[in-house]
Formats: structure tokens, sequence, C-alpha cells
């Protein structure tokens, strides 16, 4: 049976508490490390289809995985921060973040957008693709594209969605027979 592998890019090379959602920022020098360690996650990959967002840490991933060609998908792009990205968060004012961080899924950051509006997007995305008993599907993508999708596959409430760790580099791997699209 497919699978569905939902794959974070690996570690930017960024200050740390950086907010960057939307933003293009580089890898760490470690990255071909990175990227070995994400192969030894997967299984052998024949046929495949693969989906990146077009953020340069995925972009890159998706193409150094040499999978097949890339099909770039705006969808797959991490939460727009709106006028917080480039900022520390710790700079982020405080009348802003917190009503945004009690009710992160329905509420944005200014000039952003809420965790719903991605989760729709993303699930939009799915439910449009051609799903076959031949291929499994790669998407390389952030963290909270993968949070949503895992909620949705796993019907957890959007609010749930930081309740399990999705570390860089990771790949989650779910079964296309629980597909909620």
């Amino acid at each position: 049976m497919p699978r569905l592998h939902l794959i974070r890019h690996t570690k930017p090379d960024v200050l740390p508490g950086l907010c960057y959602g939307h933003l293009d920022v580089p890898l760490l020098a470690s990255y071909p490390r990175a990227l070995a360690d994400v192969r030894d996650q997967l299984p052998d990959l024949e046929p495949v289809r693969v989906y990146s967002s077009p953020s340069q840490r995925c972009l890159r991933l998706a193409n150094d995985l040499n999978a097949g060609p890339v099909c770039v998908v705006e969808a797959l792009r991490e939460l727009n921060f709106g006028s917080w990205e480039g900022k520390l968060w710790s700079q982020i004012p405080r009348e802003e973040s917190d009503p945004w961080s009690e009710d992160f899924v329905n509420r944005a950051p200014p000039g952003g957008e809420s965790f719903r509006s991605l989760h729709d997007r993303v699930l939009d995305f799915l439910g449009g693709l051609q799903w076959d008993d031949a291929h499994d599907i790669l998407c390389i993508t952030h963290s909270g594209v993968i949070r949503a999708i895992v909620c949705a596959w796993n019907s957890r409430h959007l609010g749930e969605a930081f309740d399990f760790e999705v570390a860089f580099g990771q790949v989650v791997t779910l079964p296309l027979e629980q597909k909620p699209c």
C-alpha cells in the first residue's frame, strides 16, 4: 500500500528564536550530513511522486533526494507570519503575540494567516492529488504543514498541533488508506 511521506526541511542557519515562516533562509553548513540522515529514514521509493514547498530550504532537499521530478506547490509553504517575519520572537510585542498564541488556530499574526487557513490550503492541495496504489508521495515541507496534516489524518483538533514534535529533517510516514480528503 502506498504511503505519504512528509519530510521537514533540515535545520536552517538562522538566529535562535527567529520567526522565519515564509522567509527564504539558508541551511546550515552541516546540510550534507542532514541530507544523509533524511535518506536513512526513507525506504526504497520507486515509483514516487515528489512535491515541495517553494522555500529554498525545502526545494534543495527535494532535489537532492533524487527521487524524481519535483513539483513545486505553494500550498506546502510554511505559515505566513506577516509582519513578524524576520523578527526575533522576543521582539514581537506581547499585545500582538499573546492573543495569537491563545488561539493560533483562528487568529492570524498581523498581515499573516491563521493555522486554520494553513490547514485548509494544505487539505485542498491533498484533496486535489490523484492518489493511486502504485506511487508513494513525498512532500518536502515545514513543521506547520506537517502538524496540520497529522491532525487531519488522525482526526485531532488543530489546537493539539503542538502536542507532538516535528524535528528538522524528520520523516513522518502516513498510510494512504487513512487519508482524510
